[in-house]
């Protein structure tokens, strides 16, 4: 039923490091719903932090980067 989807999954991320991921796999058991994706889908990669730019301003490959970010948030929260 839609009423017993999760709004939110929490999932700790403070072992990780950079390079690593969760896979659904690794929360699959922890959740009481059933989740139709694979277990080898990856749901979070932990990134290393984008380098500033001097100015404030962004370079054309960081805010690439971002939007793809975004459309992965986005189809994760759906």
């Amino acid at each position: 039923m839609p009423s017993d989807i999760p709004d939110e999954i929490s999932v700790d991320v403070s072992n990780l490091n950079i390079g690593d991921s969760i896979q659904v796999a690794d929360i699959r058991q922890e959740l009481s719903v059933a989740i139709t994706s694979e277990d080898d889908e990856t749901i979070v990669t932990v990134q290393a932090p984008a380098a500033e730019v001097e100015n404030g301003q962004a370079t054309e490959e960081q805010l690439e980067e971002t939007e793809g970010t975004e459309e992965a948030n986005t189809s994760e929260e759906e």
